[in-house]
């Protein structure tokens, strides 16, 4: 036995105790491998998550890849906003087509200013019309009024004259049958030719009658037997025609004063019908000049009534035009405000859907960008989630590091006292050598455990990795990650 080997009475010494430290020691072994284990482990997962967040910083999505991404998520926007502003510049293009207001209102106004003229025209014409047809109307009553005039007093100047000519003309057959009564008259004038016929009628078969005795008798008539019978009966016819003289004398006063007394009477009751024919014709004819006066009268205050009325009419027509005129000029004041008020409307309206369009745009873009936004920032979440999970098993692997670092420190802290106990009992029957290990074991195994929870860090957790020494750090399946 060599100076250096333990006695048997020391290692007898040492029994049971001897051995305890030993499997501690074991265990405390395998405690130590399984931290290490479990560190190697929480290194490899915190070094991939740690290069997970490094590349995520350095491939955070930029603005245009954000945009990019809510293009693929809601495509058509930019279309859409196309089409919205094309639809909107339509509508503006087809707005400008349309009559603006001012050209609809002074065509109005030209109408209206047309319709102003025709009715003043319309009012001249018919106020000229009735005009030329009352002057034309009283042309003809006055030429019908000089007509009748004419015809009244031509009528009764040719029955004055008639009648004046009927009465001259009686006047002078008158007197011609006075003349010719007076010369009758005078034929048998007493002592004029008449009474001398009538003598000599009277004693003409006397005288016969004698000569004819005379020639019976043989007696010459140119004898103055005969002579003297033929003056008897001369003397007989004397006498015969101085009765009849006185006779006739008187017979012929009486019909000489009744003839002229007649003709007189006969004058006079002429030229009283004369002058009662024509004051009857004079009074006919003012009878009849004052039913025609009175009936001018009557049609030219007749006309004048109908040329007031008619004038009073087409002055109240030309009123009530001229008034709907002024309504209709009126109204269109109104609806040129109105039309501007809706052209104002309408362009508001079109600005404001124009400004909703550049909203809408916005707002498109913004839902786009933010779909976009959503999707990476999900898709960061994921990563962050899995980077987490990566993070919480390094920590739990960190942890069950200690943990194993920690059996195994309660390992050899239990397997101290056992030893030292052996050390202690054995220590009579040892060697030198075995003394000086004992004195020092201790401190060695004291150090070799806490030496070996040196290098615990980051806590960490793995699910599924045993906790229990002897287990084994399971391998990170990397392809269920969501980098590449």
């Amino acid at each position: 036995m060599s100076a250096f080997d333990m006695s048997t009475e020391g290692k007898d010494a040492t029994g049971w105790l001897g051995e305890y430290p030993q499997w501690g020691k074991g265990n405390m072994v395998a405690n130590l491998q399984q931290s290490q284990d479990f560190k190697n482990a929480g290194d490899t997962v915190g070094n991939y998550a740690q290069s997970l967040l490094n590349w995520q910083l350095q491939n955070y999505p930029t603005l245009d890849q954000t945009k990019a991404a809510g293009q693929t998520i809601l495509p058509g926007v930019d279309a859409a906003i196309a089409d919205q502003k094309a639809n909107l510049d339509q509508n503006m293009v087809n707005y400008s087509t349309v009559t603006p207001s001012w050209q609809t209102a002074t065509n109005i106004n030209n109408n209206l200013q047309q319709l102003e003229d025709a009715n003043n025209h319309t009012t001249a014409d018919q106020n000229q019309l009735v005009d030329d047809a009352y002057k034309s109307q009283t042309g003809r009553e006055t030429a019908a009024d000089q007509s009748i005039s004419g015809d009244i007093a031509k009528t009764y100047g040719d029955l004055a004259s008639s009648s004046g000519s009927t009465y001259d003309a009686l006047a002078k057959a008158g007197a011609g049958a006075y003349d010719t009564a007076q010369s009758n008259l005078e034929l048998l004038k007493p002592g004029g030719e008449a009474a001398a016929a009538q003598a000599a009628r009277a004693y003409a078969p006397a005288e016969a009658s004698s000569l004819a005795r005379m020639q019976r008798s043989g007696i010459d008539p140119n004898s103055p037997e005969a002579a003297s019978a033929l003056r008897q009966v001369d003397v007989a016819k004397g006498r015969a025609m101085d009765d009849q003289l006185e006779a006739t004398t008187a017979s012929y006063v009486n019909s000489k004063n009744a003839l002229t007394l007649g003709a007189q009477a006969q004058q006079q009751d002429l030229a009283l019908g004369k002058q009662n024919s024509a004051q009857q014709l004079a009074e006919q004819k003012l009878g009849a000049s004052t039913q025609e006066q009175t009936r001018t009268l009557l049609a030219q205050n007749g006309m004048d009534a109908q040329k007031a009325a008619t004038k009073l009419g087409i002055s109240n027509t030309s009123y009530t035009r001229t008034a709907d005129w002024l309504s209709q000029s009126n109204n269109l004041q109104t609806l040129y405000r109105a039309m501007q008020q809706q052209d104002w409307s309408t362009v508001s309206g079109m600005l404001k859907d124009f400004n909703n369009e550049d909203l809408t745009a916005l707002n498109l873009q913004m839902q786009q960008y933010q779909l976009g936004a959503q999707a990476q920032t999900s898709q960061l979440t994921e990563q962050d989630k899995q980077t987490a999970a990566l993070l919480g098993l390094s920590q739990q692997d960190y942890a069950n590091m200690m943990a194993e670092q920690g059996m195994a420190l309660n390992w050899g802290n239990s397997s101290i006292n056992p030893a030292n106990i052996t050390a202690t009992n054995a220590a009579a029957n040892a060697d030198w050598a075995g003394k000086a290990l004992v004195g020092v074991g201790g401190s060695l195994l004291s150090a070799g455990l806490t030496g070996g929870l040196a290098g615990s860090g980051v806590q960490s957790t793995y699910p599924g990795m045993p906790g229990t020494a002897g287990g084994t750090v399971p391998p990170i399946d990397y392809s269920q990650m969501i980098w590449s």
